[in-house]
């Protein structure tokens, strides 16, 4: 979600994301960049990188997801005794957003 600041990412709710058979629509409720909080349409590719396709699969394995509309879609992970499953409430900071990316770029060492 490259159009998208870190600010913006983090504030995404589940209620902000709509798929349809083409792709997906994230409702952007506000940014410095769009006064008028247009709506970002994403096409379905459906290749290895496709992000409709992974953000399918994310709001598929976290079930519950799809039942708390107004929570923030990127959020911590709790462990619980089943495993691990998205914590119920808040979002990821910026802080830890940035730590998350980070990590992922030393793993593939684009450092």
């Amino acid at each position: 979600m490259g159009w998208l600041g870190s600010t913006q990412l983090i504030k995404v709710k589940c209620e902000d994301i709509i798929f349809n058979g083409e792709g997906m629509v994230i409702k952007i409720v506000s940014s410095k960049t769009d006064k008028y909080s247009e709506d970002v349409v994403m096409a379905l590719t459906g290749g290895l990188t496709c992000l409709v396709s992974m953000m399918e699969k994310y709001f598929h394995m976290g079930e519950e997801l799809s039942h708390t509309p107004k929570a923030c879609v990127f959020r911590g992970i709790a462990v619980i005794k089943e495993g691990e499953c998205l914590r119920k409430t808040g979002g990821l900071s910026y802080t830890r957003l940035r730590e998350l990316l980070l990590s992922k770029i030393q793993q593939v060492h684009l450092n």
